[in-house]
């Protein structure tokens, strides 16, 4: 990003199979609209790293509900539930992407708390997740994103330096769970 003024892809080890599934829950809409693009660009360039045996991408708007929609304008939607469907326990990461109140400053309480609730019915299905938030950090204070990354197991910004940490992360959860 430094060196052109966008991110191209992140760069993963050589691309093999894994055992695992992966699930994207990306924000879409409102504030999310100018990132929109950069977000979606990410998710490509992770599924061209690696193949899993299941890789699906839902969308929402601010806190994924009991409905998840299938495509970016919001209208295709089905229960959560059936989008994650009888995922093996401890074989599942969830990437979550979203601003998470980050790109306007704003707080919301509400919306805090449901995004907990969404973290725990991950942790309760035995899902890995990491929570990704294309703004930078020092734009989370003051904002629902602050509060939520403590709640959450991890959260990163998508700069250059988080981004290197995600890669990482991704490959120690994939070696780790492919024993």
């Amino acid at each position: 990003i430094a060196r052109q003024g966008y991110f191209d892809e992140a760069k993963f080890k050589p691309r093999i199979r894994h055992d695992l599934n992966l699930l994207f829950f990306i924000d879409s809409g409102g504030s999310m609209t100018p990132l929109f693009e950069f977000c979606q660009r990410w998710r490509s360039s992770v599924l061209a790293s690696v193949r899993y045996r299941v890789a699906k991408t839902c969308y929402f708007n601010n806190v994924p509900g009991d409905q998840v929609f299938l495509d970016t304008d919001l209208k295709d939607g089905i229960p959560l539930r059936r989008f994650w469907g009888n995922v093996p326990p401890g074989r599942t990461i969830a990437l979550v992407i979203s601003d998470v109140g980050a790109a306007r400053k704003s707080w919301d309480t509400l919306r805090i708390l449901d995004l907990r609730d969404f973290s725990r019915a991950l942790n309760r299905k035995g899902m890995a997740q990491l929570w990704l938030n294309p703004m930078r950090r020092q734009w989370w204070s003051g904002s629902s994103a602050e509060k939520v990354a403590t709640l959450v197991p991890r959260m990163l910004s998508m700069d250059p330096v988080d981004t290197r940490k995600t890669i990482a992360f991704l490959n120690q959860l994939m070696e780790r769970r492919q024993g």
